[in-house]
C-alpha cells in the first residue's frame, strides 16, 4: 500500500489542448506529495508526455466512448472498475462529461470527488441542443454527495451559480497557471508583423472569422497557425482566397515558446472558452493578445490594458483591432510589458499548485465526529 494518499486523475481525450496539457502538468507537480494515477479515454500526444513524466498512465477506451446515454453505461462500468483496482483516495476529474459519471459513482463508494471544470457545455457559442442536453446532465447530479468542484473562471462561477444553483460552499474558483520562464527578447520593430495563433481546428475555435478579418487587414504581415484537427481543410481553403505566404500552417508544434518569441501578436478567436493556456503563456511571454470576448478571457485580457478584445462573431471589430496592433509598435510593446506584469500577479504555477493542494487536503481530511 502506498505511503502516499492516492489520487486518480481523469481525463477523456489525448489530444493537445488546454485541459489535457493541464492534468499533465497538475499531476507531474502533485507526484512530490501523493501516488498519482492518470486514467484516460485514448492514447495521443498527451499520454506519451504522461509517461514521459513518470506517470502511471491507465488506458481505458470506453472512456472515449462518444457523449450518449449508452456511452456513459459503458463509462460506468468501466470507470468503476478502474476505481475498484486503484483504491484511490482521492478522484480529480477533468472532463465535465466524464464528470457525471464520475460523482455518481464517487458518490456511491462515499470517495471524495473534485471536478475541474474548464468550460461548462451549456454556455453561449455551443449549439443549444448540445447546451440543454448538457445542462440537464449536469443539473442532475449537482447535489450528488460532497463533490467539489474548481472553476478555472469567475464567469464559469457564475453560470455555475445561476444555471445550476449550485452552493458557493460547494465551489472554488482557481484560475489556470503556467510555469514561469525568461521573457524572450523581443526582435526589433520593423519588417514584416507576425501574428501567430495556438489552438486545435476545431469547432470551439474561430479561424474562419480570422481569416475573413485578415482580408481587411492592410500592411505587411504574416499569420502562422498551431495546431490539428477536423475543421483544418476548411480554413485551409479559405486562406488560399488570401495572397500568397500570408498564411502558414505549421501543424502541431512542441516549440511554442521559441515561437512565441519570434512573433509579435498572438491571437486566440473563438466562439466559446474557460480560461485558455495559450494566452497565459503569452502573456508570460510578454505578448500582447488580440482575443474574443467570451467565457474567461476576460479575465486574463484586460481590453486597453494587457491586450485588446473583441466581439465574438464581429469580422469589422477583429479586423478594426488587427489593424490597430499591425499599425502600433508602442502599443503592442505597452500591452504585451502589462500583460506580462499581470501574469505574475495572478497566473503563476505555484499559485496554482498551492491552491489545489488546499483543496486536496481540505477533501482528505477525516470528517469531524
Amino acid at each position: 500500500m502506498s505511503a502516499k494518499p492516492v489520487v486518480l486523475y481523469l481525463l477523456k481525450h489525448a489530444e493537445i489542448g488546454g485541459a489535457p496539457l493541464h492534468v499533465v502538468q497538475l499531476a507531474t507537480r502533485m507526484r512530490a506529495d501523493y501516488d498519482v494515477h492518470l486514467c484516460i479515454g485514448q492514447a495521443g500526444p498527451v499520454t506519451e508526455q504522461a509517461r514521459q513524466a513518470g506517470l502511471t498512465v491507465h488506458l481505458v477506451e470506453a472512456l472515449g466512448e462518444p457523449v450518449s446515454l449508452s456511452g456513459m453505461r459503458r463509462i460506468a462500468g468501466a470507470l468503476d472498475a478502474v476505481v475498484a483496482q486503484v483504491k484511490p483516495d482521492l478522484v480529480h476529474v477533468h472532463s465535465t462529461f466524464l464528470g457525471i459519471v464520475a460523482r455518481w459513482i464517487c458518490s456511491r463508494r462515499a470517495l471524495p470527488c473534485v471536478l475541474t471544470v474548464h468550460g461548462w457545455n451549456f454556455v453561449p457559442g455551443i449549439p443549444w441542443r448540445r447546451r440543454l442536453a448538457a445542462w440537464v446532465l449536469e443539473f442532475a447530479v449537482a447535489r450528488l454527495r460532497d463533490p467539489y468542484v474548481i472553476l478555472v473562471s469567475d464567469y464559469d462561477r457564475r453560470v455555475a451559480r445561476r444555471a445550476l444553483l449550485m452552493p458557493e460552499a460547494r465551489m472554488q474558483v482557481i484560475h489556470n497557471g503556467v510555469p514561469d520562464r525568461a521573457v524572450p527578447e523581443r526582435r526589433p520593430a520593423c519588417g514584416r508583423v507576425r501574428l501567430l495563433m495556438v489552438a486545435r481546428f476545431v469547432e470551439q475555435k474561430d479561424h474562419a472569422l480570422l481569416i475573413r478579418a485578415l482580408h481587411r487587414v492592410q500592411g505587411d504581415w504574416q499569420l502562422e497557425l498551431v495546431g490539428q484537427g477536423e475543421t483544418l481543410d476548411h480554413v485551409r481553403a479559405l486562406a488560399d482566397e488570401l495572397p500568397p505566404d500570408r498564411v502558414r500552417f505549421i501543424g502541431q508544434r512542441d516549440d511554442v515558446p521559441a515561437l512565441l518569441a519570434s512573433s509579435d501578436i498572438f491571437l486566440l478567436i473563438s466562439h466559446h472558452e474557460g480560461l485558455p493556456l495559450s494566452i497565459i503563456e503569452a502573456m508570460s511571454a510578454a505578448m500582447p493578445v488580440l482575443a474574443t470576448a467570451v467565457g474567461g478571457v476576460d479575465e486574463l485580457v484586460q481590453d486597453g490594458l494587457t491586450g485588446l478584445l473583441h466581439r465574438a462573431g464581429d469580422e469589422t471589430d477583429l479586423a478594426l483591432k488587427l489593424q490597430r496592433l499591425i499599425d502600433d509598435p508602442a502599443l503592442r510593446q505597452r500591452l504585451g510589458e502589462a500583460g506580462r506584469a499581470r501574469y505574475q500577479q495572478c497566473f503563476t504555477e505555484s499559485a496554482m499548485l498551492a491552491a489545489t493542494q488546499t483543496v486536496y487536503r481540505r477533501m482528505l481530511a477525516p470528517a469531524s465526529p
